[in-house]
């Protein structure tokens, strides 16, 4: 999977009632779904998106955390000694 650059937890969904999108709604709206209707949709799929990239990101910065900590002996001990387990 490639990296993820930014962290999308700072992404702002886009205007979809905005004229820049009036071509999507329109492919959207037909005798079951009106125009507000495909402006909630949209923001519907934009927010499950960027909610599967949170997950993504978070996996992330987990990994690369771990990855620091192995080529960095005294960041795992720091870590390590954090633990109220590790105390007993």
């Amino acid at each position: 999977m490639p990296r993820i650059r930014n962290d999308p937890n700072f992404n702002v969904c886009p205007d979809y009632a905005s004229d820049v999108f009036a071509n999507s709604r329109a492919q959207l709206v037909n005798d079951n779904t009106n125009e507000a209707q495909a402006i909630q949709l949209l923001k519907d799929i934009w927010e499950a998106n960027n909610n599967s990239d949170k997950v993504a990101w978070q996996r992330q910065v987990a990994e690369d955390r771990e990855e620091r900590a192995h080529h960095e002996p005294g960041v795992l001990v720091i870590a390590a000694n954090t633990d109220a387990s590790a105390a007993m």
